[in-house]
């Protein structure tokens, strides 16, 4: 009997769309935490915002993901060739990163 009522229950239609769920909820999205410093950086890119009297519209920002240092730079427009020229300066400030975190222009 209690096979027959397992069987029934698993291919219950009904049964399964009401089932409830006992998956735990899904947490928040952590970006890992590296030791050494300068070992991940995390890049992104606010705006369009309100234009500066200089012409600036955008915001690139570089992140080390283990001290939370934070580099703003101000541009003018979103392109690759600024976006790269700011990471090359930080580069040879601080030196070549592991791991570069972007979420590719979304």
């Amino acid at each position: 009997m209690r096979k027959f009522i397992a069987e029934y229950v698993k291919n219950c239609a009904e049964c399964n769309r009401y089932k409830p769920n006992n998956q735990k909820p899904a947490g928040l999205l952590r970006t890992p935490i590296y030791a050494q410093r300068f070992e991940t950086l995390a890049i992104d890119l606010f705006g369009p915002l309100p234009e500066t009297p200089t012409g600036k519209k955008w915001i690139f920002l570089i992140e080390d993901t283990s001290t939370k240092w934070v580099e703003l730079f101000a541009l003018e427009d979103a392109t690759a060739q600024n976006c790269a020229k700011f990471l090359i300066e930080v580069f040879l400030r601080y030196g070549l990163p592991r791991r570069l975190i972007s979420d590719n222009g979304t």
